[in-house]
């Protein structure tokens, strides 16, 4: 009886990630707050702005941004973001490409976890 009620979400997440690139960029930014989407775009420029080891400064970022989500969730957004945030090491790899890759990846997150009703 468990398995049928979380397999079900899953298979709605599945769906949206179907459906074709512009439908799905719709649904993320639907999700997506106007906040959430600066707190995505400004990640890297935070993580080069912190000292300390890379997933510190990610758990830090993220925690702060996103408080709101439970700690299993912003562990899965940890563990997406910081091989992305890892290559940065100066101001100067900061690139309009590495802002959306961490705006698009936040919408994918959110997606997920609207699909499992966690959002």
């Amino acid at each position: 009886m468990i398995g049928r009620f979380v397999l079900v979400p899953v298979l709605r997440a599945v769906e949206v990630k179907l459906e074709t690139h512009d439908q799905t960029e719709v649904q993320e930014r639907s999700i997506m707050t106007d906040d959430d989407r600066w707190y995505a775009r400004r990640l890297p420029v935070d993580f080069a702005a912190r000292i300390g080891d890379s997933y510190t400064r990610v758990t830090r970022i993220v925690t702060e941004n996103w408080w709101q989500h439970e700690s299993r969730a912003l562990t899965e957004l940890i563990e997406l973001l910081l091989p992305i945030l890892e290559r940065v090491k100066s101001n100067k790899d900061i690139t309009e490409e590495l802002r959306s890759e961490c705006e698009r990846t936040v919408a994918t997150w959110m997606t997920g976890m609207a699909a499992v009703g966690r959002v």
